[in-house]
């Protein structure tokens, strides 16, 4: 072999020594294979969806509480409500407006001495606490609320009943529903004493 293919032949030998520069890194940011993108599973401790409150409640209705103002009331319902049913100044009704088609008010909202105190239900539309409507029997009230309720004759009607309910917090408020000769609720109302056991309204 001549000189000159021998020194070609070592430098092409150190060329290919020197050569010895690792592979780049994978990036950190690359992306996982695409089984790794699976969700995680949902753990025991994960945390708990929050329940909204119930509108209809012994603590009032929704954001509006016993004892707050009427204005409360109002921003609770978010329409128009008028005032009526009124036997003094110091006690009267918000009511819903328009007033349904079948002669009930619907809704009423009591106010006494400025403070919401009780609302009075007689329309199908809305559920008394334990899902109860306008329209249930007695059965049903004695199955739903068991050994929180208490039965007394209706002072103007011989045959008809109050179920009165007291809530399971043991609060102060009460739900009592008026109960026909059919043994069937015809309306039902809750409030804090002694607004709520008033019979004829303001009355």
């Amino acid at each position: 072999m001549s000189v000159s293919r021998m020194l070609l032949l070592a430098g092409m030998l150190a060329l290919a020594a020197c050569d010895d520069t690792p592979d780049p890194p994978t990036p950190e940011t690359s992306a996982p294979p695409a089984e790794q993108h699976r969700a995680a599973p949902m753990v025991d401790d994960a945390p708990a969806t929050v329940e909204q409150p119930a509108v209809i409640g012994f603590h009032g209705f929704g954001p509006a509480r016993f004892g707050q103002d009427q204005e409360q009331v109002r921003m609770s319902w978010g329409r128009p409500l008028r005032e009526g049913g009124s036997t003094s100044d110091s006690c009267y009704y918000l009511f819903r407006e328009p007033q349904p088609d079948n002669g009930g008010f619907g809704i009423g909202f009591m106010i006494v001495d400025g403070k919401f105190a009780r609302y009075d239900v007689d329309m199908e539309q809305f559920a008394a606490p334990g899902d109860i409507k306008v329209g249930a029997t007695l059965d049903q009230l004695r199955e739903t609320y068991a050994d929180r309720i208490t039965e007394q004759p209706h002072k103007y009607a011989p045959d008809w009943l109050y179920v009165i309910v007291a809530p399971e917090d043991g609060s102060d408020a009460r739900l009592v529903f008026e109960v026909n000769e059919e043994q069937m609720v015809t309306s039902w109302r809750i409030g804090v004493p002694p607004a709520v056991f008033y019979v004829e309204g303001c009355a």
